[in-house]
């Protein structure tokens, strides 16, 4: 991920304090690698966090052979990984055994990042946009109805609807579902 990604990234979390602080929300807050590990570089910091936290490959591709829900979750950000790449040179089947591996790196960044919220803030609640099994660390939400559950906000559009509903929908390498 480029450097002007990671500052896009820190300027959203920047506005939302700025929100919280407009809109006197003093029960929220706003963490980000800024807040543990400083002025280090980002790829720094989020190697630091990854090292120290992140579950090993093999034991993600054990969990999800001996694990269903670990499995639907494999496969349903491999599913994500492909729908969102464009141009890929090779074959279908090539890109999607590269983010299947894909997948276990994005598995792999969100449990590290949900141990150092969970080290950090032991008695905050943690949501998510996405389905979350009773029991999980964090608490899915959904934001607008959509076709599919995990569908979110940050990769797809909201349609206003002629009957005042709003709804989430997905594209698809430019085209409309």
């Amino acid at each position: 991920m480029s450097r002007a990604k990671y500052i896009d990234a820190y300027a959203y979390a920047d506005e939302l304090r700025v929100l919280i602080r407009q809109l006197g929300l003093h029960g929220l807050s706003v963490f980000d690698l800024r807040d543990v590990r400083g002025d280090l570089p980002h790829d720094t910091k989020r190697a630091l966090v990854h090292d120290r936290r992140a579950p090993a490959l093999d034991a993600l591709r054990a969990e999800a052979c001996a694990d269903d829900q670990a499995l639907a979750l494999c496969r349903g950000i491999t599913r994500f990984l492909v729908e969102d790449t464009a141009d890929h040179p090779g074959t279908r089947s090539a890109l999607q055994r590269e983010c299947w591996q894909r997948a276990y790196s994005v598995i792999q960044r969100s449990r590290s990042w949900g141990d150092l919220l969970a080290e950090h803030h032991p008695h905050a609640v943690r949501i998510s946009t996405h389905p979350q099994s009773i029991g999980a660390p964090s608490s899915g939400i959904r934001i607008l109805v959509a076709r599919d559950a995990w569908t979110t906000p940050w990769h797809s559009a909201a349609l206003h609807r002629t009957d005042g509903a709003w709804t989430l929908i997905q594209f698809r390498h430019g085209c409309g579902e």
